[in-house]
């Protein structure tokens, strides 16, 4: 069958914008023709997938509650890699934007970087004490953002240090980004509130219901 048998859980983009990857509770990563939103191929990813995100070389990367992350090659759907470290089911993934590392984060309460030069883990975050939920890379690279079960946002250095907590949100933050400028970070929670933040001060800007 073509089309997904269960909730899509997480969509990303090739780098040429030729293929579009969907993630799904059914165990599967399904590749559609952006152009003519032609099914491409299915790939079994052995587990409930809640990320994908490609790599520069166009590589695919999938995680989900088997606790791994797995590299994919898209021309045949066969498995690369697996990658391991994570304690609990991940729950969030992105790339860096030279496509040369990914970042996840699980419900060990941790977010880990992943170097795929090395096919190691490149660090460790620690410091929310709850599932994290969401990550995401400020524009310069140098920074991460992770939100959490713990209803706290969490603002990183690019190496083992946390650098500054907001506290705001009432419930689970499932959603971080930063703005392009890299000077605001918005999140979403189940609170039913989006939250803009000062990225220098950690100050919050705005609060949206």
């Amino acid at each position: 069958f073509k089309s997904h048998t269960d909730e899509v859980t997480c969509l990303a983009f090739s780098p040429d914008d030729k293929y579009l990857a969907s993630g799904s509770s059914d165990r599967s990563v399904r590749l559609w023709d952006v152009e003519n939103g032609a099914f491409v191929r299915a790939i079994d990813a052995g587990c409930a997938v809640s990320g994908v995100a490609f790599m520069a070389d166009g590589k695919l990367a999938s995680a989900g509650d088997d606790q791994l992350v797995r590299l994919w090659d898209t021309q045949s759907g066969k498995p690369l890699e697996t990658l391991r470290g994570h304690a609990g089911s991940v729950v969030s993934l992105l790339s860096t934007s030279d496509g040369k590392a990914l970042v996840s984060g699980a419900m060990d309460a941790t977010v880990r970087a992943w170097d795929l030069e090395r096919g190691e883990e490149a660090f460790l975050l620690r410091g929310h004490t709850d599932p994290v939920l969401a990550v995401c890379f400020h524009p310069d690279g140098r920074q991460l953002a992770s939100g959490s079960s713990d209803c706290r946002v969490k603002i990183w250095n690019a190496v083992p240090q946390g650098v500054r907590s907001l506290a705001g949100h009432q419930r689970d933050v499932w959603s971080v980004s930063f703005s392009p400028d890299g000077t605001r970070l918005a999140s979403a929670s189940e609170d039913k509130t989006a939250k803009v933040w000062d990225v220098r001060t950690g100050d919050a800007l705005l609060s949206l219901e």
